[in-house]
């Protein structure tokens, strides 16, 4: 076999090696994103049309919220934040709106003091679905509703109740999660059920938000 041929035989194994490896690292690539982001991943290429373009911008948001510098609360912030969300709840039987518009700054507020920015709701959103895919949707459709009954003139407190349980769903995550991995600072896993998070319901109603934000342990039912 003269030498030519071997050379072509050698660059065309390396070219086919090189590919080999490219759709490895490609599909690795297209798992982590999956296991990472969940429901979120499927939502973004289903909104783009084009699974390249989609995965470019979960790979760009969690490039952002890999370069923040999140914490965990400490146990007195926990406390805090744990009775100004019982405070909102008992609130909302005589002030529906703004408990609603509380719930929403109480949010804000948590994901500030962690080291999330908060200024535009569509950032802040897409960087909670990098620690927190699960319950990201629940909280652009609590907001979706909050700004119905903002346009609404009439009886807005289903409405208002509804945005009130989706709010709460990433606030219990916010209060008892640590980071992306789901470690909670006293060694129980963030996916399940906090037992010092407000609000009662089992754990798939606590992690979607379905349960009634009033069932709080020892607490009034005021929603």
């Amino acid at each position: 076999m003269s030498t030519v041929l071997w050379i072509v035989i050698v660059i065309v194994a390396v070219a086919a090696a090189v590919a080999i490896t490219a759709v490895v690292i490609q599909r690795r690539h297209r798992e982590e994103l999956r296991h990472r982001f969940g429901p979120e991943y499927d939502r973004v290429v289903a909104d783009r049309g084009d699974r390249s373009t989609a995965e470019k911008e979960l790979t760009e948001r969690a490039r952002r919220r890999d370069s923040l510098d999140i914490r965990p609360l400490t146990e007195a912030e926990r406390d805090r934040y744990a009775g100004e969300w019982e405070a909102v709840q008992t609130d909302f039987v005589e002030q529906p709106t703004q408990a609603a518009e509380r719930a929403d700054a109480l949010i804000m507020d948590v994901m500030r003091t962690r080291g999330y920015p908060v200024e535009d709701f569509d950032a802040r959103a897409d960087l909670l679905t990098a620690d927190h895919p699960a319950v990201v949707t629940r909280y652009r459709e609590a907001e979706a509703l909050r700004q119905e009954a903002r346009a609404n003139t009439g009886e807005n407190t289903e409405v208002l109740r509804t945005a009130l349980i989706r709010y709460r769903a990433l606030f219990n995550e916010l209060l008892g999660s640590v980071d992306a991995h789901g470690t909670d600072p006293r060694g129980h896993d963030d996916r399940t059920t906090d037992a010092r998070a407000p609000g009662g319901g089992t754990n798939d109603e606590r992690a979607t938000g379905d349960a009634d934000p009033a069932l709080s342990t020892g607490a009034q039912r005021t929603v």
